[in-house]
């Protein structure tokens, strides 16, 4: 790489066009409104969009008075606290030509400050 301006790089000719080439075979996946339901259910939190995902984490077993392992991980959405958790059986995502099923793997869940304004 060559440096170009200050605090940037310049990648050299034929791997720029083979970056320009990757982008360009990247489709544009489609953006859809739908209802998303969700749910807290003692510790167990869920999230349903029909016909495309049904999540839902447990916490992750402990021994712990409150039922709850907390990490501070500085997680993007919540930095200062997550909840370690694994997904329930039955949890899918499928959409996009995509499926994935977080049955028994591993979670998160955390407060979120949220607004729909």
């Amino acid at each position: 790489m060559r440096r170009n301006l200050p605090g940037t790089y310049r990648l050299p000719g034929r791997r720029r066009e083979r970056r320009r080439d990757r982008l360009a075979e990247l489709k544009t996946l489609a953006v859809k409104k739908v209802p998303i339901t969700y749910q807290v259910q003692g510790k167990k939190r869920s999230a349903e969009i029909p016909g495309i995902l049904h999540m839902s984490v447990d916490p992750l077993p402990t021994m712990h008075s409150s039922g709850e392992i907390w990490a501070n991980t500085g997680y993007p959405i919540s930095p200062d606290k997550v909840a370690l958790a694994v997904g329930a059986p039955g949890s899918t995502f499928t959409d996009h030509g995509m499926r994935w099923g977080k049955s028994g793997k591993n979670g998160l869940y955390a407060p979120i400050p949220w607004s729909n304004s």
